[in-house]
Protein backbone atom coordinates (compact mmCIF):
# COMPACT_ATOMS: atom_id res chain seq x y z
CA UNK A 1 0.00 0.00 0.00
CA UNK A 2 1.19 3.54 -1.02
CA UNK A 3 2.07 6.03 1.91
CA UNK A 4 -0.94 7.94 3.02
CA UNK A 5 0.28 11.30 4.43
CA UNK A 6 -2.08 11.33 7.28
CA UNK A 7 -5.17 9.46 8.28
CA UNK A 8 -8.19 11.84 9.67
CA UNK A 9 -11.83 11.53 9.53
CA UNK A 10 -14.05 11.94 6.69
CA UNK A 11 -14.43 15.39 5.24
CA UNK A 12 -16.59 17.05 3.37
CA UNK A 13 -14.76 18.43 -0.19
CA UNK A 14 -17.43 20.65 -1.39
CA UNK A 15 -20.51 22.29 -0.29
CA UNK A 16 -22.34 22.62 -3.57
CA UNK A 17 -23.32 25.78 -4.68
CA UNK A 18 -25.39 27.32 -7.14
CA UNK A 19 -24.52 31.10 -8.37
CA UNK A 20 -26.07 33.10 -10.71
CA UNK A 21 -23.75 35.50 -11.15
CA UNK A 22 -20.56 32.51 -11.99
CA UNK A 23 -20.43 29.76 -14.44
CA UNK A 24 -20.99 26.44 -12.69
CA UNK A 25 -17.08 25.30 -12.61
CA UNK A 26 -15.25 23.90 -9.58
CA UNK A 27 -12.83 27.39 -9.86
CA UNK A 28 -15.10 29.81 -12.15
CA UNK A 29 -13.47 32.77 -13.44
CA UNK A 30 -13.65 36.20 -11.15
CA UNK A 31 -12.38 39.42 -11.62
CA UNK A 32 -8.38 39.95 -11.23
CA UNK A 33 -9.59 42.35 -8.45
CA UNK A 34 -11.85 40.44 -6.41
CA UNK A 35 -10.01 41.31 -3.01
CA UNK A 36 -9.10 43.79 -0.74
CA UNK A 37 -6.50 43.95 1.48
CA UNK A 38 -6.29 46.12 5.30
CA UNK A 39 -3.66 46.00 7.45
CA UNK A 40 -5.67 45.43 10.32
CA UNK A 41 -8.01 43.30 8.87
CA UNK A 42 -6.66 40.16 10.33
CA UNK A 43 -5.87 41.47 13.74
CA UNK A 44 -7.80 38.75 15.70
CA UNK A 45 -7.04 36.12 13.39
CA UNK A 46 -3.44 36.28 13.87
CA UNK A 47 -3.74 36.32 17.76
CA UNK A 48 -5.71 33.09 17.04
CA UNK A 49 -3.35 31.34 15.12
CA UNK A 50 -0.63 32.21 17.61
CA UNK A 51 -2.18 31.40 20.77
CA UNK A 52 -3.11 27.85 18.77
CA UNK A 53 0.75 27.16 18.86
CA UNK A 54 1.54 28.53 15.31
CA UNK A 55 5.27 30.63 14.83
CA UNK A 56 4.94 33.76 15.44
CA UNK A 57 7.01 35.64 13.68
CA UNK A 58 5.95 33.01 10.43
CA UNK A 59 1.96 34.16 11.06
CA UNK A 60 3.00 37.48 11.07
CA UNK A 61 4.55 37.79 7.90
CA UNK A 62 1.49 35.82 6.30
CA UNK A 63 -0.45 38.38 7.22
CA UNK A 64 1.80 41.35 7.04
CA UNK A 65 0.27 44.57 5.32
CA UNK A 66 0.92 43.78 1.53
CA UNK A 67 0.02 39.88 1.81
CA UNK A 68 -2.77 39.93 3.95
CA UNK A 69 -5.74 39.64 1.04
CA UNK A 70 -9.17 39.75 1.92
CA UNK A 71 -11.01 38.39 -0.30
CA UNK A 72 -14.67 39.79 -0.11
CA UNK A 73 -16.33 38.81 -3.31
CA UNK A 74 -15.69 34.87 -2.74
CA UNK A 75 -16.86 35.37 1.00
CA UNK A 76 -20.08 36.68 -0.89
CA UNK A 77 -20.08 33.65 -3.31
CA UNK A 78 -19.49 31.26 -0.45
CA UNK A 79 -22.24 32.48 1.73
CA UNK A 80 -24.97 33.95 -0.70
CA UNK A 81 -26.16 31.57 -3.38
CA UNK A 82 -28.89 31.46 -5.60
CA UNK A 83 -29.97 28.17 -5.85
CA UNK A 84 -30.76 26.01 -9.00
CA UNK A 85 -32.04 22.25 -9.73
CA UNK A 86 -29.12 20.89 -11.61
CA UNK A 87 -25.95 22.86 -11.65
CA UNK A 88 -24.38 19.42 -13.51
CA UNK A 89 -26.58 18.88 -16.35
CA UNK A 90 -24.56 21.01 -18.86
CA UNK A 91 -21.48 18.98 -18.01
CA UNK A 92 -22.83 15.66 -19.72
CA UNK A 93 -22.39 16.35 -23.29
CA UNK A 94 -20.18 14.66 -26.06
CA UNK A 95 -17.27 16.64 -25.52
CA UNK A 96 -16.72 15.96 -21.89
CA UNK A 97 -16.93 11.66 -22.68
CA UNK A 98 -14.01 12.52 -25.20
CA UNK A 99 -12.20 14.21 -23.16
CA UNK A 100 -12.13 11.31 -20.47
CA UNK A 101 -11.67 9.11 -22.96
CA UNK A 102 -8.03 10.55 -24.36
CA UNK A 103 -7.76 10.89 -20.67
CA UNK A 104 -8.15 7.46 -19.95
CA UNK A 105 -5.79 6.11 -22.75
CA UNK A 106 -2.92 8.63 -22.14
CA UNK A 107 -2.59 7.64 -18.58
CA UNK A 108 -3.50 4.28 -18.87
CA UNK A 109 -0.60 3.11 -16.49
CA UNK A 110 -1.38 5.26 -13.68
CA UNK A 111 -5.10 3.75 -14.12
CA UNK A 112 -3.62 0.09 -14.24
CA UNK A 113 -2.11 0.91 -11.41
CA UNK A 114 -4.55 2.40 -9.36
CA UNK A 115 -7.77 -0.18 -9.93
CA UNK A 116 -4.31 -3.09 -9.24
CA UNK A 117 -4.35 -1.28 -6.02
CA UNK A 118 -7.70 0.24 -4.47
CA UNK A 119 -9.77 -1.84 -6.65
CA UNK A 120 -11.81 1.43 -8.00
CA UNK A 121 -13.26 1.93 -11.55
CA UNK A 122 -10.87 3.95 -13.39
CA UNK A 123 -13.88 5.33 -15.46
CA UNK A 124 -15.25 6.66 -12.60
CA UNK A 125 -11.70 8.31 -11.08
CA UNK A 126 -11.39 9.33 -14.54
CA UNK A 127 -15.55 11.37 -14.79
CA UNK A 128 -14.47 12.66 -11.32
CA UNK A 129 -11.14 14.44 -12.14
CA UNK A 130 -12.51 15.84 -15.17
CA UNK A 131 -15.72 17.50 -13.24
CA UNK A 132 -13.68 18.62 -10.40
CA UNK A 133 -10.66 20.55 -12.28
CA UNK A 134 -11.21 19.20 -15.98
CA UNK A 135 -7.77 17.22 -15.24
CA UNK A 136 -6.27 20.29 -13.65
CA UNK A 137 -6.86 23.05 -16.33
CA UNK A 138 -9.50 24.61 -14.06
CA UNK A 139 -7.91 23.68 -10.63
CA UNK A 140 -7.99 27.66 -9.12
CA UNK A 141 -6.16 30.60 -9.27
CA UNK A 142 -7.03 31.94 -5.42
CA UNK A 143 -4.65 31.83 -2.67
CA UNK A 144 -6.15 29.35 -0.64
CA UNK A 145 -4.87 30.51 2.22
CA UNK A 146 -6.75 33.65 2.27
CA UNK A 147 -9.63 31.91 0.93
CA UNK A 148 -9.64 30.18 4.11
CA UNK A 149 -8.80 33.31 5.90
CA UNK A 150 -11.14 35.45 4.32
CA UNK A 151 -14.49 32.67 5.49
CA UNK A 152 -13.12 32.74 9.08
CA UNK A 153 -14.08 36.41 9.46
CA UNK A 154 -17.48 35.81 7.86
CA UNK A 155 -19.40 36.70 11.39
CA UNK A 156 -17.70 39.83 11.68
CA UNK A 157 -19.86 42.37 12.27
CA UNK A 158 -18.68 44.54 9.60
CA UNK A 159 -18.35 42.13 7.43
CA UNK A 160 -22.12 40.65 8.24
CA UNK A 161 -23.38 44.17 7.28
CA UNK A 162 -21.76 44.29 4.22
CA UNK A 163 -23.01 40.25 3.54
CA UNK A 164 -26.60 41.22 3.98
CA UNK A 165 -26.61 44.50 1.97
CA UNK A 166 -25.39 42.02 -1.11
CA UNK A 167 -28.09 39.51 0.06
CA UNK A 168 -30.64 42.28 -0.59
CA UNK A 169 -29.08 43.13 -4.09
CA UNK A 170 -29.39 39.65 -5.33
CA UNK A 171 -32.95 39.43 -3.72
CA UNK A 172 -34.93 42.16 -4.16
CA UNK A 173 -38.33 41.14 -4.19
CA UNK A 174 -38.15 39.13 -0.83
CA UNK A 175 -41.26 39.80 1.70
CA UNK A 176 -40.04 41.47 4.72
CA UNK A 177 -40.75 38.05 6.44
CA UNK A 178 -38.81 36.26 3.68
CA UNK A 179 -35.95 38.82 4.34
CA UNK A 180 -35.70 37.75 8.06
CA UNK A 181 -35.69 34.68 7.15
CA UNK A 182 -33.14 34.91 4.35
CA UNK A 183 -30.83 37.05 6.86
CA UNK A 184 -30.66 34.28 9.91
CA UNK A 185 -30.03 31.64 7.04
CA UNK A 186 -27.65 33.89 6.39
CA UNK A 187 -26.20 34.34 9.85
CA UNK A 188 -26.32 30.65 10.65
CA UNK A 189 -24.86 29.73 7.67
CA UNK A 190 -21.53 32.32 8.29
CA UNK A 191 -21.05 30.79 11.32
CA UNK A 192 -20.67 27.22 9.96
CA UNK A 193 -18.58 28.15 7.44
CA UNK A 194 -16.38 30.63 9.60
CA UNK A 195 -15.68 27.66 12.34
CA UNK A 196 -15.05 24.88 9.30
CA UNK A 197 -13.01 27.72 7.65
CA UNK A 198 -10.75 28.16 10.53
CA UNK A 199 -10.55 24.13 11.37
CA UNK A 200 -9.27 23.74 6.76
CA UNK A 201 -6.91 27.06 8.04
CA UNK A 202 -4.94 25.10 11.17
CA UNK A 203 -4.70 22.22 8.86
CA UNK A 204 -3.50 23.91 5.90
CA UNK A 205 -0.41 25.64 8.01
CA UNK A 206 0.76 22.08 9.13
CA UNK A 207 1.77 21.70 5.30
CA UNK A 208 4.80 23.54 6.28
CA UNK A 209 6.15 21.05 8.11
CA UNK A 210 4.23 17.74 7.28
CA UNK A 211 4.51 17.68 3.55
CA UNK A 212 6.70 19.82 2.80
CA UNK A 213 4.35 22.41 0.88
CA UNK A 214 4.36 26.46 1.25
CA UNK A 215 0.69 27.14 2.43
CA UNK A 216 0.78 30.76 1.31
CA UNK A 217 1.68 29.14 -2.34
CA UNK A 218 -0.80 27.14 -3.45
CA UNK A 219 -3.61 28.06 -5.57
CA UNK A 220 -7.29 26.65 -5.62
CA UNK A 221 -11.30 27.51 -6.08
CA UNK A 222 -13.39 29.80 -4.65
CA UNK A 223 -14.31 26.98 -2.27
CA UNK A 224 -10.37 26.74 -1.28
CA UNK A 225 -10.00 23.69 -2.90
CA UNK A 226 -7.17 22.39 -4.75
CA UNK A 227 -5.04 20.15 -7.31
CA UNK A 228 -6.69 18.04 -9.86
CA UNK A 229 -8.85 16.16 -7.48
CA UNK A 230 -9.82 19.98 -5.61
CA UNK A 231 -8.89 18.46 -2.47
CA UNK A 232 -9.64 20.63 0.56
CA UNK A 233 -6.64 20.93 3.27
CA UNK A 234 -8.17 18.16 5.57
CA UNK A 235 -9.14 15.99 2.62
CA UNK A 236 -5.45 16.34 1.54
CA UNK A 237 -4.10 15.42 4.84
CA UNK A 238 -6.27 12.06 5.23
CA UNK A 239 -6.41 11.11 1.57
CA UNK A 240 -3.36 12.55 -0.86
CA UNK A 241 -1.11 9.59 -1.74
CA UNK A 242 2.59 9.26 -3.60
CA UNK A 243 1.01 7.51 -6.84
CA UNK A 244 3.99 7.50 -8.86
CA UNK A 245 6.92 6.64 -5.11
CA UNK A 246 8.60 9.65 -6.02
CA UNK A 247 8.81 10.72 -2.52
CA UNK A 248 6.65 13.72 -2.60
CA UNK A 249 2.67 13.71 -3.19
CA UNK A 250 1.62 16.43 -5.67
CA UNK A 251 -1.89 16.45 -6.36
CA UNK A 252 -1.26 18.21 -9.63
CA UNK A 253 0.31 15.68 -11.18
CA UNK A 254 -1.91 13.04 -12.67
CA UNK A 255 -0.06 9.84 -10.97
CA UNK A 256 -0.48 11.57 -7.57
CA UNK A 257 -3.86 12.86 -8.53
CA UNK A 258 -5.46 9.51 -10.28
CA UNK A 259 -3.96 7.42 -6.59
CA UNK A 260 -5.39 9.85 -4.41
CA UNK A 261 -8.51 9.78 -5.96
CA UNK A 262 -8.91 6.16 -5.75
CA UNK A 263 -7.52 6.10 -1.85
CA UNK A 264 -10.09 8.51 -1.88
CA UNK A 265 -13.09 6.09 -2.80
CA UNK A 266 -11.59 2.96 -1.19
CA UNK A 267 -11.87 4.73 2.20
CA UNK A 268 -14.95 5.95 1.60
CA UNK A 269 -16.77 2.60 0.90
CA UNK A 270 -15.48 1.47 -2.33
CA UNK A 271 -14.65 -2.28 -1.44
CA UNK A 272 -16.20 -5.80 -1.35
CA UNK A 273 -19.48 -6.42 -3.25
CA UNK A 274 -20.24 -3.60 -5.36
CA UNK A 275 -23.88 -2.83 -5.74
CA UNK A 276 -25.24 0.43 -7.81
CA UNK A 277 -26.29 1.09 -4.36
CA UNK A 278 -23.48 1.12 -2.68
CA UNK A 279 -21.37 2.84 -5.42
CA UNK A 280 -23.85 5.57 -5.49
CA UNK A 281 -23.20 6.52 -1.60
CA UNK A 282 -19.32 5.89 -2.34
CA UNK A 283 -19.18 8.80 -5.03
CA UNK A 284 -22.05 10.84 -2.82
CA UNK A 285 -19.05 11.03 -0.28
CA UNK A 286 -16.70 12.73 -2.27
CA UNK A 287 -19.53 15.56 -3.00
CA UNK A 288 -22.47 15.64 -1.28
CA UNK A 289 -24.93 16.19 -4.21
CA UNK A 290 -26.77 13.59 -5.83
CA UNK A 291 -26.52 15.96 -9.15
CA UNK A 292 -23.07 15.18 -8.79
CA UNK A 293 -23.39 11.92 -8.36
CA UNK A 294 -25.89 11.57 -11.54
CA UNK A 295 -23.58 12.93 -13.34
CA UNK A 296 -20.31 10.91 -12.18
CA UNK A 297 -22.42 7.84 -13.35
CA UNK A 298 -23.60 8.72 -16.34
CA UNK A 299 -20.00 9.87 -17.43
CA UNK A 300 -18.54 6.82 -16.37
CA UNK A 301 -21.27 4.62 -18.13
CA UNK A 302 -20.56 6.44 -21.19
CA UNK A 303 -17.08 6.11 -21.48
Amino acid sequence: MRHVVKISGLCLLFITLSLADVRILVAPDLPVKAYDTSSSVYADLIDRLVQAGHDAAYIKRLYAPGNDIFYQRLTEINLIQRERPDPYHRMFNPAAIQAIRKYLQAHSSEFDAAEEEYGVDRAVIAAILYVESRFGSVAGDHLVLYVLSSMTLATEDWNMKHLIEEMDRQFPDLSPDERQKKIAWVHSRARTKSKWAYKELQTLLTFRNSAGMQPEGIKGSWAGAFGMPQFMPSSFQAYAVDGNDDGTVNIYTPADAIASVANYLYRNGWRGTLTRKKIRRTIWRYNHSYYYVDLIEKLANAV
